[in-house]
């Protein structure tokens, strides 16, 4: 960011030159042009882009050219980069018999190293039910396991009053799908935000593919009908994955090229008829700024040096709005896929997490070591930058009942910043 820098400035001190010179010499009758006019568009995006959401919301009404500038895709992506930290990834090791041996670390993405995290107190939940997706981290509790509690990823996970609570849901839940839609800002700084839950109801109730969204701002959950049928029999995490993309939640099986999406707004759902990526054994959405759908997955295919026997790769696609089918965008080098495990055939037991602009894939095996592969995002979405998170963390020997991986903002005293 340093060239952007130096550019902004010299643009800025150009301007200001121009300008002063003008009125010395009098040589234009009219009235002189303002500053920001003489920047170019390039440079009072990066600008604007660093401001938050509330403070956007007022940029918005100074002028018609500022409210296009900061309404396109490509600036909610720069400024989703550029306008906050990004959440740090974090490794929980929970033991519910004894707390206190609870054990989590914290990667310090600066520093490139782990740390270990003070104790994190969680509020009272069902044993086990504590997991994350993009944004957020939560779990299943209350009353006939019809409550969600969750924190942002904007929030400190160590910071034990920052915890949400919604109302009672219509359907008991175990294992469902949990997706995050972010709305406006308030004047607090807070966002308002919707849950989506979907699926995850035990087999013997009636609705047992259950969709239902909650709304912050009014506190009220919304049922909205079931999954498609072609999910029976396999609604929860365990099953499928989703993501939230321009005002739709996508919805897929993990282990077969099975595509749904319902539309926020019309509260109605289609087939997906993409076209399958060869040797695909399976499949996780993610949701890059709300703005680019991700596919992520496993591919198998002939070695390429004998072609005999079986190779295994881990790639990213953009799906093409234009095109309607994905694109490959990028593919995980070798030498890190094989961090997971030497028997490649285990690798079905993959996870992948979204945070902002990048995504962790990362396997909670005691016997691998807990290894973890960030891959960042270009801002156009293009290519994948990958890169390991070194120095696995130093867990104890204690046994723990549950493993979570997580993002959180983290403070700084933390990190060691």
């Amino acid at each position: 960011m340093a060239g952007v820098g130096q550019t902004a400035e010299g643009e800025l001190a150009a301007a200001g030159t121009t300008n002063a010179q003008n009125i010395r010499d009098g040589c234009d009758e009219k009235e002189p042009p303002q500053l920001w006019e003489m920047l170019s568009d390039h440079v009072v995006e990066l600008i604007l882009a660093r401001l938050s959401l509330v403070q956007l919301q007022s940029v918005r009404k100074v002028c018609k050219h500022w409210e296009a500038l900061t309404s396109t895709c490509e600036f909610a992506l720069l400024n989703a980069h550029l306008s906050r930290p990004q959440p740090n990834f974090v490794l929980c090791g929970m033991n519910y018999l004894v707390p206190r041996k609870s054990q989590a670390f914290v990667f310090a993405s600066e520093q490139g190293l782990w740390r270990g995290l003070p104790s994190i107190v969680l509020p009272p939940h069902n044993m086990g039910s504590l997991d994350s997706s993009a944004g957020l981290v939560y779990a299943i509790a209350g009353p006939g396991e019809k409550c969600l509690r969750y924190k942002l990823s904007t929030a400190d996970v160590v910071q034990c009053d920052q915890w949400l609570e919604t109302t009672l849901m219509q359907y008991p839940r175990r294992a469902p799908v949990v997706a995050l839609v972010e709305g406006g800002a308030k004047p607090s700084g807070d966002v308002a935000h919707k849950l989506i839950v979907a699926g995850g109801v035990p087999d013997f109730e009636p609705e047992h593919m259950a969709v239902e969204i909650y709304d912050s701002e009014t506190g009220a959950w919304e049922f909205c009908g079931n999954l498609p049928s072609s999910f029976q029999g396999g609604s929860s995490r365990l099953w499928i994955t989703g993501a939230v993309c321009n005002g739709k939640f996508y919805v897929s099986q993990i282990h077969s090229w099975l595509i749904t999406s319902f539309d926020l707004s019309q509260r109605t759902w289609t087939d997906v008829q993409w076209e399958c990526p060869q040797g695909l054994m399976n499949v996780n959405l993610l949701s890059l700024g709300g703005i680019h759908l991700l596919l992520a997955g496993l591919c198998k295919g002939p070695l390429m040096e004998s072609n005999t026997g079986t190779e295994f790769n881990f790639k990213v696609w953009k799906v093409d709005p234009q095109m309607q089918k994905p694109v490959q965008i990028g593919t995980m080098p070798r030498c890190l896929l094989l961090l997971f495990e030497e028997n490649l055939h285990e690798l079905g037991e993959l996870k992948v997490l979204m945070n902002e602009m990048s995504f962790y894939v990362y396997k909670l095996s005691p016997y691998t070591g807990y290894p973890v592969v960030e891959g960042e995002i270009s801002s156009d979405a293009q290519m994948v930058k990958w890169r390991v998170l070194s120095g696995v963390p130093a867990f104890s020997g204690y046994r723990f009942d549950h493993m979570v991986a997580l993002c959180s903002s983290v403070s700084h005293i933390i990190l060691g910043a």
